[in-house]
């Protein structure tokens, strides 16, 4: 036996099966469509595959949320600067924050950094190259706090630290909407697509990341009939495939990168047996939710233009008869033109699950793993060439095992990006019947699971200061309400915000206006609940003749916990207690100040110190002071609110929060 073989068959998890066709295929031949001879094959000698192994126990779940990795058309895991990263959700924390797997224990790690508060939210991620970026939203279409955002974060390869870029995360559409998927063309414009209404839709950005055109309802859909859609970009084109329902067919629209935002080539691709609306008998989607979907591109290769590959699970119609020998999961690839492949990767006798999909474009391979509906503890993988398609018979290689009898495995995901030796493999699924993450992992020419890689040489920090808010109003347009992740108190619904210029060299700023009558307004921002200790940073101006009433910052959970104020006086004051202690200190409309506040969870004090911004002066500052209502255990939005006085206004900027 050679080297090669011996070293697939000793991998730690058995997901190492995924990469047996990169050792196998050796050209880099032409398309399905050339006419050109295909390069021999050498004879490899035929081995057993690996035995199926328990994967990773990875952190727990926990209850609050369901199904942390659906769905199939997002991406939970990325690759970066030599380790592998994921959306996990944390419990104790109550948000999902950034992981590091660590590749020689093949164990998950927390960094603390948060990318979203929501229980519900659906989370794509996108590593390209430069910047993560995230598309995550609820579900709850008439929810304002289910809206889509897209958040940007960079990465300090000295620190092994992820930080929130200021101006993010923004958001994009201000009600839930299902599972959104995003993407980056070749003129570096952001795309995002999901379903809401029952209609597929797309949004491009508009002059930055943070900036964003209207949402678009997808030329060519019929609006009520989407169940799902899946966005990928490819060669110079962006591709969006989406599922009506009780169609035997899938749709496909195909943007040119460039083309203006509502020029799309749309298609129908038959998909026989996928009928839409799966039985919940057969489906391991509880309520019989529509079949998977997940869509990704194909780099262009000597001989081979870039594609689009789907795969696409087939589960019939409830009520409808099932013929066993019927396809449960196919294959699809086009997108440039001309005739979509289809290729069959498992029968309805197979049980395929919801599939997770991977691309090697420089081995011209292609591989799907699924989770059986038959047997929800064991995990399977079939690969096949992208010039014939042609997946082996039978359910596939079984791929790993669920850590316990009672285990439960549901979606398995991945990455988008294009794998190698450097990264290797990795498949992230939730186990819920233990509600705990496992993960499996393989070698594909680089360190062996289990082994020291690069990436673990310097493990990313477990303390130090965190980011929870970055916002600089850069995002914004002049005359703009603020974005919507900022909430006017409910009894203020005549007050507003906007976006105002903050000097002339393009600088914004966010305002607080008073409301009908003159009476204050105030504005929240929540960060997600923290425990332990928190600063905030803010520069802010009374902007009018009117200061009395103001609020320069404010730290709630359910209650008022800490505030610099502005009294009715005018002077500066803040809470020590219950009581309101003012200083000899008068507040000067047109002065911008700068603002820290600290707030300290475990002892129930906080402190500040108010400066000049125009010189670093220190004007007040206070320590130990305690909490206005101490009945408060966390503590979870920062808050402004504007004098009384009509057309009365604060102005704030460079908001920073930090835990």
């Amino acid at each position: 036996m050679n080297r090669t073989w011996r070293q697939l068959l000793v991998v730690g998890p058995a997901l190492a099966v995924l990469v047996l066709a990169a050792v196998l295929a050796t050209r880099h031949g032409g398309s399905g469509g050339s006419s050109e001879a295909r390069p021999e094959r050498p004879s490899v000698p035929l081995v057993s595959p690996p035995a199926p192994t328990r994967g990773s126990a990875g952190p727990t779940f926990g209850a609050e949320v369901a199904r942390p990795t659906s769905t199939a058309a997002q991406s939970k895991l990325w690759f970066a600067s030599g380790s592998w990263w994921g959306a996990l959700y944390a419990p104790a924390a109550g948000e999902w924050r950034i992981h590091w797997f660590e590749w020689s224990t093949q164990r998950w790690r927390d960094t603390g950094t948060p990318l979203d508060e929501r229980t519900d939210a659906r989370i794509d991620a996108l590593w390209d190259g430069d910047r993560l970026v995230v598309a995550s939203a609820g579900r709850q279409e008439d929810n304002a706090r289910s809206g889509l955002r897209v958040a940007r974060y960079r990465f300090d390869d000295a620190r092994r630290r992820w930080s929130l870029d200021a101006g993010f995360p923004v958001t994009v559409v201000p009600n839930g909407v299902t599972d959104p998927t995003i993407g980056r063309d070749t003129t570096g414009a952001l795309w995002v697509a999901y379903v809401a209404g029952a209609t597929p839709f797309v949004a491009r950005s508009s002059s930055s990341d943070a900036r964003w055109g209207p949402p678009l309802a997808l030329p060519g859909a019929d609006a009520g009939r989407a169940e799902q859609a899946a966005l990928a970009t490819f060669g110079t084109s962006v591709g969006l495939m989406w599922t009506e329902l009780a169609e035997d067919a899938v749709h496909v629209a195909v943007h040119d990168d460039g083309a203006p935002v509502a020029d799309w080539r749309s298609d129908a691709v038959d998909v026989p047996g996928r009928a839409g609306g799966a039985d919940p008998a057969d489906s391991p989607v509880p309520d019989g939710a529509a079949n998977s979907l997940v869509l990704r591109g194909v780099p262009a290769a000597e001989g081979r233009d870039a594609t689009l590959v789907a795969a696409v699970q087939t589960l019939p119609k409830s009520g409808t008869p099932r013929n066993i020998l019927g396809p449960g999961l196919v294959l699809l690839q086009g997108g440039t033109g001309g005739t979509w492949r289809t290729s069959r990767v498992a029968s309805m006798a197979d049980a395929p699950g919801s599939p997770v999909l991977t691309v090697d474009g420089a081995a011209a391979r292609v591989s799907v793993a699924t989770v059986s509906r038959d047997n929800p503890r064991a995990m399977f993988v079939k690969s096949a060439d992208l010039d014939d398609l042609v997946f082996p018979s039978g359910p596939g290689t079984q791929l790993l095992l669920g850590r316990s009898p009672a285990s439960r495995l549901l979606d398995p995901t991945s990455t988008k990006q294009a794998l190698g030796a450097e990264s290797g493999l990795l498949v992230l699924v939730a186990d819920d019947g233990r509600s705990e993450y496992v993960s499996g992992a393989a070698a594909l020419g680089g360190p062996e699971p289990g082994t020291p890689s690069p990436g673990d040489e310097q493990a990313p920090p477990t303390s130090g200061a965190v980011e929870l808010v970055a916002e600089d109003f850069q995002s914004g347009a002049v005359g703009a309400a603020l974005d919507p992740l900022w909430r006017l108190r409910s009894d203020d619904p005549s007050g507003r915000t906007s976006v105002v210029a903050a000097g002339g060299d393009g600088a914004l700023a966010g305002r607080v206006t008073t409301g009908f009558g003159g009476s204050s307004t105030q504005v929240c921002r929540s960060f997600g609940v923290v425990t332990g200790d928190l600063s905030t940073n803010v520069d802010v101006m009374l902007d009018g003749a009117q200061v009395g009433g103001a609020v320069l910052t404010g730290v709630r959970g359910d209650r008022e916990v800490a505030a610099v104020r502005v009294s009715g006086r005018g002077r500066i004051g803040w809470w020590q207690g219950a009581e309101q202690v003012q200083a000899d200190l008068e507040a000067q409309p047109g002065r911008w100040y700068r603002l820290t506040t600290s707030v300290h969870v475990a002892t129930k004090t906080w402190d500040f110190v108010l400066f000049d911004r125009s010189n670093g002066a220190v004007l007040a500052s206070a320590a130990g002071l305690g909490w206005r209502d101490a009945r408060d255990t966390s503590v979870d939005d920062v808050c402004f609110e504007s004098p009384d006085g009509v057309g009365a206004g604060l102005v704030l900027d460079n908001l920073e929060v930090q835990r």
